[in-house]
């Protein structure tokens, strides 16, 4: 009885999965065909319903991101903070101002001349609508500093004439 129910399962999704090979131009065809159908839907989202899609894209590439070991540098505090901005289709100026802080903050910020202050984690969050937690946006730094600590070997060298003694084991 249980194979029956699995080969009905089966059954259910075989018009969802290609399941043999297509031509090139078999393959076109379905591309349009499905560009049609999205083109279809998002022409009926309104705005609000498109925001939302590209907040909640937005807030599942983060999620993934943070779940890896692995650093993105296109994943950087400040490269996110301008993805999440262009997402909000405003200009830098009326960002800083609908989170309270000078343009000229943002712009050191994004461009990597200053540190985010742990308030701005705190603002994004409530900007956000809670959708995108501070401590996300925190541990975008942390992994950062993380990977610059593992990776950057001048400062290594530059450190090690600090260090007077080493232990003389290894485990």
């Amino acid at each position: 009885m249980k194979k029956k129910e699995d080969y009905l399962d089966r059954e259910k999704f075989d018009g969802l999965i290609l399941t043999r090979n297509l031509s090139s131009k078999e393959l076109d065809k379905a591309k349009d065909e499905l560009a049609e159908a999205r083109r279809r839907i998002q022409s009926g989202l309104s705005d609000r319903d498109r925001l939302a899609a590209k907040i909640l894209q937005f807030k599942l590439k983060l999620k993934d991101y943070l779940k890896k070991d692995d650093f993105d540098p296109n994943m950087r505090f400040s490269s996110c903070l301008v993805q999440y901005v262009h997402i909000l289709d405003i200009k830098r100026r009326a960002f800083a101002e609908e989170i309270d802080i000078d343009e000229t903050e943002l712009s050191q910020v994004i461009n990597k001349h200053r540190p985010p202050a742990e308030y701005l984690f705190i603002r994004l969050e409530i900007h956000s609508n809670n959708n995108i937690p501070a401590n996300w946006w925190y541990k975008l730094i942390e992994k950062e500093k993380e990977h610059h600590i593992s990776t950057d070997k001048g400062l290594r060298n530059q450190q090690k004439k600090h260090v007077r003694k080493k232990l003389e084991v290894t485990v």
